[in-house]
């Protein structure tokens, strides 16, 4: 939303129209779009759960009413995660698309990491990818998915509230789009993951390894171990948990907190089986607690 109204601020768009199909409560949030600066809203009157092809087909019906140059959406929903709409309407109206693009500029050369820059009727998508940058070069009208890092979304101001309330909102309705809702998927379960246990504090060395190896019992965890030491050498109890650790873990991390300690992150980092040394050197450090630097 924010791109499409640079867009226009820059005199590069003419119109900004936002659509959602859902409930009637999407109709809050078109409100919320016309007060950041859409024109106008379509609300697709539909049921909850859309699967992505239903709404790639319902989003295709609307630009064919609209005849938009530039589409742009977001990736992903923040329910069902798929991350595949965008891609399902490039496909149905035969546009290209660029996905995942994470800033928006104007300028004649590409100057950014990852960027579309518009240039007439063609749009260059810089992207990132696993193995670095991609560049993709569409031609107009295109389907632009967009990354979380594209920009800071503005906040609404009271006088562009009170504007959306007199901006056109068209309800339009999935029959009128000529969109049959066919389910192909059924949610079987949704399960949350499991709370996180409490802390448990241990008298002695001794007792954290006996109770490491009983919690490992058909169970192999990764483990983090905050390090004993006099910021010049290892705590030698501190050397026995690592050892053990690393007969019960598949990744044992030691974090090694105090002030002018690096000496004692070298010593860990010589300790064969650990996986990963987490330094944090600071003068503040010098007499604090253990527990108050785990915290």
């Amino acid at each position: 939303m924010e791109e499409a109204v640079r867009l226009k601020e820059a005199g590069t768009a003419d119109e900004v129209v936002v659509v959602s199909a859902g409930e009637i409560s999407c109709q809050e949030q078109l409100r919320t779009a016309l007060a950041l600066g859409a024109d106008r809203a379509i609300h697709i009157e539909a049921e909850t759960g859309l699967e992505p092809l239903t709404v790639a087909k319902l989003l295709q019906s609307v630009m064919e009413r609209e005849q938009p140059e530039l589409v742009l959406m977001g990736k992903q929903s923040i329910d069902s995660d798929n991350n595949q709409v965008a891609q399902m309407l490039s496909a149905l109206t035969q546009r290209p698309q660029g996905t995942f693009a994470s800033e928006v500029t104007f300028a004649s050369e590409v100057t950014f990491a990852s960027e579309v820059t518009i240039k007439g009727d063609a749009v260059t998508v810089v992207r990132e990818i696993d193995g670095g940058l991609e560049t993709l070069s569409l031609t107009l009208p295109a389907i632009i998915s967009t990354d979380l890092r594209l920009n800071e979304p503005r906040y609404a101001s009271l006088p562009n509230i009170m504007k959306a309330k007199k901006k056109p909102m068209e309800q339009l309705t999935v029959a009128e789009l000529g969109v049959d809702i066919v389910r192909h998927q059924e949610v079987l379960e949704v399960t949350p993951p499991p709370e996180r246990q409490g802390g448990v504090r241990v008298a002695s060395v001794s007792e954290l390894v006996d109770k490491l190896k009983k919690r490992s019992e058909g169970d192999l965890m990764a483990t983090l171990i905050i390090a004993e030491h006099n910021n010049i050498s290892l705590s030698p109890d501190t050397l026995k948990v690592v050892n053990a650790a690393m007969a019960l873990s598949p990744s044992v991390s030691v974090l090694v907190a105090g002030a002018r300690c690096r000496a004692v992150a070298d010593e860990v980092g010589k300790v064969i089986g650990v996986a990963e040394v987490l330094l944090a050197d600071n003068a503040a450090y010098e007499h604090q607690l253990a527990e108050n630097l785990s915290a």
